[in-house]
């Protein structure tokens, strides 16, 4: 019996997709309609416009703070951990070794943001989370050259068990067979040589990639005609899987996520449809339209061709201006207009506090970005630090372990671990902490004597992300002063009395040269 094809399993995940997918191109005609388009669209065809740009606004406000809260310019989203029982069982050895190794995985986070910042992650993870807001589902792969691709979700089907958990991932690409190289062609069964002898045009070929969960890894292929390509073929690690298929919002039970606009989606409706009214009515409202009364004294003719100041014969009682008594009418349809928009404008954060547009923005504002968004959003950041940042962290560190930037540690002695919600900023949590701790034995007697000071300031220099390379004196150091300083002080102790010594010489010889004269 011949075994199914990736094509075949796409097409029978592709009908539990259906709802879903035509749930989300109605919310993107509402908002950006060219994040997902028609199926039938192509190049030449014109995107629906919208009457309104509220939807537009909304979306692109919203994911630039959710990539700002979850990937933050001025501190790492993620802390590397070492394992508890490890650092007990060294601390027997070294009482001072948790804050050897704080500092040192201090390093490696450093390290790895040099890395990330100069990788172009920024730009596509926007498109994602656009796409997450808007659809509720976006596909992310993190290729070995670096480049990352986001797919939408009319490109990929996914499969998952009823905890959630991915299973099946299978994407669909349209390919020129020119852009193929000869040998996959071959192995596809795809003549270029033959179609032009016989002067038929060669059509675009599906590629399929499947990737598929295993009880010990990841299997992957790709597929063109029902032809499974050997050379794609390949395999990854449980938590190295490069494919990320996201969801804004999860529902058990369910293959695919929500988005946050289908969530408003009667409010959108109600918002463009109250927007048409208002400038087909306006545009009705500002025609321009004279009456002449019929068997007056005024001409028609003088009227329409009468030019600013010209003088003409008539009575301006035969000549009236057509008006649409609509305005008060117009007046309620822009109250609720206002009133949907202002509804709007508080879920997707468009009343932010924080709105300055800066290259460089400070802890404090994305910290109050992130509050914002916790309250208004709630768990998001649950399924996002899970289903994003977690493995996009995992499978970047490995990579960085692979080429030797990072040391590599043994399994499960360190782990990435995600720092959300209000804890997105890292270690400055641990400084306020600290700070805290401060001000609590500041008020204990005694307490202050038993702080080990210079534990604490290497700690601190740590919650702030500190290089103290250079910056702090060793101990080693510090003797040394202690002991100069000390020999500096004797020295000083001691020049009075040889002053003093000297001084009674003197006065001896003088009074002993007197005494023999």
């Amino acid at each position: 019996m011949q075994s199914r094809t990736a094509k075949d399993i796409y097409e029978d995940l592709a009908k539990d997709r259906d709802e879903f997918l035509d749930r989300a191109r109605e919310c993107a005609k509402l908002t950006i309609p060219f994040l997902l388009a028609d199926e039938d669209h192509n190049a030449m065809d014109r995107f629906y416009t919208p009457y309104q740009g509220f939807g537009a606004r909304a979306v692109n406000n919203l994911s630039s703070k959710l990539l700002l809260a979850l990937f933050p310019t001025t501190n790492p989203f993620f802390r590397y951990v070492a394992d508890e029982a490890d650092m007990q069982e060294a601390e027997e050895q070294d009482p001072d070794i948790r804050t050897k190794i704080e500092s040192g995985l201090k390093q490696r986070e450093k390290v790895t943001m040099h890395e990330l910042e100069n990788t172009p992650f920024r730009n596509p993870f926007s498109l994602a989370l656009k796409l997450m807001i808007v659809t509720g589902n976006a596909l992310v792969y993190l290729a070995d050259d670096g480049n990352i691709r986001v797919f939408k979700l009319d490109s990929y089907v996914v499969r998952r068990d009823p905890s959630g958990n991915v299973l099946e991932i299978i994407t669909k690409e349209m390919l020129d067979p020119l852009m193929i190289d000869e040998k996959t062609r071959e192995e596809a069964g795809i003549n270029l040589r033959e179609a032009k002898d016989k002067g038929v045009k060669v059509k675009s070929v599906g590629l399929f990639t499947h990737v598929k969960r295993t009880p010990k890894n990841w299997e992957v292929y790709q597929e063109i005609n029902g032809k499974v390509i050997e050379s794609t073929k390949g395999t990854y690690a449980k938590d190295m899987n490069p494919w990320l298929p996201l969801r804004f919002s999860r529902i058990d039970g369910e293959h695919y996520g929500r988005g946050l606009v289908e969530e408003y989606f009667g409010d959108f409706v109600s918002l463009d449809g109250f927007r048409q009214n208002l400038t087909e009515g306006a545009a009705a409202m500002s025609k321009v339209v004279f009456l002449v009364r019929k068997n007056g004294q005024t001409r028609i003719k003088d009227i329409t061709k009468a030019e600013n100041g010209d003088v003409k014969y008539g009575s301006a009682d035969d000549v009236s201006t057509l008006q649409a008594e609509k305005r008060a009418d117009f007046q309620v349809v822009r109250e609720t207009y206002r009133d949907i928009e202002a509804e709007l404008a508080k879920a997707f954060l468009l009343n932010s506090s924080v709105s300055r547009d800066a290259e460089r923005v400070t802890a404090t504002e994305i910290r109050v970005v992130a509050r914002e968004l916790e309250d208004t959003l709630g768990g998001v950041y649950t399924v996002l630090s899970q289903e994003f940042q977690l493995p996009f962290i995992n499978i970047f560190t490995g990579r960085l372990e692979k080429s030797g930037k990072l040391e590599k540690l043994p399994s499960g002695s360190v782990t990435p671990t995600i720092t959300t919600g209000l804890s997105a900023l890292g270690r400055t949590d641990d400084l306020e902490r600290m700070l805290q701790f401060m001000e609590i034995i500041a008020q204990l007697p005694g307490a202050a004597e038993r702080l080990n000071v210079g534990t604490f300031i290497e700690r601190t220099a740590t919650a702030l992300f500190i290089d103290q390379e250079g910056l702090m004196k060793s101990d080693e150091d510090i003797q040394e002063e202690q002991q100069q300083a000390l020999l500096a002080q004797t020295a000083q102790q001691a020049v009075p009395g040889i002053i003093q010594e000297a001084t009674k010489g003197a006065i001896a010889n003088g009074q002993n040269q007197e005494t023999g004269q």
